[in-house]
């Protein structure tokens, strides 16, 4: 990128502003996906036990598929995470090009956090087809979560009524998808449209 537009990403007040609120929704959102992959299996294998056979459970089921070659891109200490990525890998929930895709998503996510000032001067309109994949990601596993793990122990379905995928809308998917329809769109219609269904007043 030429010198010259990296200063006016920096300085263009619309430009800066338009790449403070993708980058912010980026690493919120893959903080929020990272938290709930490892959050989901392990709350799965502790919520109804008591502690010292919840730790066995989870360290049975899913740290002990930890392979430290297993995701490339991701270091090895991250045990916990790599472990629960394949577990659900395990579950069929994602496959190897989830976890390559998540591998480059986190690869981004470090370079903002950690050089944010070029990410900036990179101007934040680069980053808007990872943030997309991030977001569909996110809303696979949330989707498979609820279809497969929710829904057969749950009463909020009737058994015999059929469940389109598409249909299927997790608390942080709705909150996320009002989020980036107010920041693509510079409205705030789906807000208003969620508070209402919650009963929270708009002003």
């Amino acid at each position: 990128m030429e010198v010259d537009q990296q200063w006016k990403n920096l300085f263009d007040k619309d430009i800066l502003k338009e790449s403070v609120n993708i980058i912010a929704l980026y690493i919120t959102m893959y903080e929020l996906l990272e938290d709930t992959l490892i959050s989901r299996p392990k709350d799965f294998f502790t919520v109804l036990e008591y502690e010292e056979r919840a730790k066995q459970q989870y360290e049975e089921h899913v740290l002990s598929l930890y392979d430290k070659t297993a995701c490339p891109g991701i270091a090895s200490k991250n045990k916990e995470l790599i472990a629960s990525l394949l577990w659900f890998m395990k579950m069929e929930a994602i496959d190897d090009e989830d976890i390559q895709v998540f591998a480059n998503l986190r690869t981004v996510r470090n370079e903002m956090t950690h050089q944010m000032l070029h990410a900036f001067a990179e101007g934040g309109s680069k980053y808007l087809i990872q943030l997309m994949e991030l977001y569909k990601l996110f809303c696979k596993i949330e989707r498979w979560w609820i279809l497969e793990m929710e829904v057969p122990i749950g009463d909020e379905f009737p058994p015999d009524k059929e469940i389109k995928e598409e249909d299927v809308m997790s608390g942080n998917m709705i909150i996320l998808n009002a989020i980036i329809d107010i920041l693509s769109n510079d409205s705030n219609a789906n807000y208003k449209e969620v508070c209402e269904a919650i009963g929270v007043p708009v002003k």
